[in-house]
């Protein structure tokens, strides 16, 4: 099922600059969180965050990936995900979310739903693609290491002990 959903230029050139990003790049100017909504039947851009910016609020990648998921509502998320696993330090991922809330509307979950292929297409082949629709499918750091694999220490340099206030 396709909804007819397009998506602009701007979501090509941020899912390309993520994808692809150059050895030589400045590290605080890193795109790591973007999130894309449907309006006016296009996909676009809605927020885009640096490392830079995460560094000035006091975040990591993973606290201002919760904070993006709001209740009642439905995005699309591309995440720069950094962790450390057992047999590779400092590990770097995309994480492609598709966040619809138990408290969306049901045309707006159908919408999302229907669209995620247009989407898809620019975001290209990315080995962490999740769908959520409670905040509790990712309370915890240890929680959300566990969708991305087995044997993840530390998610954004912060441990995954399993404890649930992580």
């Amino acid at each position: 099922m396709t909804s007819g959903v397009k998506c602009t230029d701007q979501v090509k050139d941020v899912c390309d600059e993520m994808r692809l990003v150059k050895s030589d790049a400045d590290h605080q100017k890193r795109i790591r969180l973007v999130v894309f909504n449907i309006k006016d039947s296009c996909i676009d851009v809605t927020k885009c965050v640096c490392e830079e910016e995460l560094t000035q609020m006091g975040k990591d990648g993973f606290s201002y990936f919760q904070e993006m998921m709001a209740d009642g509502e439905c995005c699309y998320i591309l995440y720069d995900c950094h962790f450390d696993t057992k047999e590779c330090r400092n590990k770097q991922e995309l994480v492609f979310l598709t966040w619809c809330s138990d408290n969306a509307s049901i045309k707006n979950k159908m919408c999302y739903a229907a669209s995620k292929d247009a989407i898809k297409k620019c975001v290209g082949s990315i080995k962490h693609n999740l769908e959520m629709t409670e905040k509790g499918d990712c309370v915890s750091r240890a929680c959300f290491a566990e969708k991305l694999g087995k044997g993840i220490l530390s998610l954004e340099g912060v441990s995954c002990s399993g404890h649930a206030d992580d």
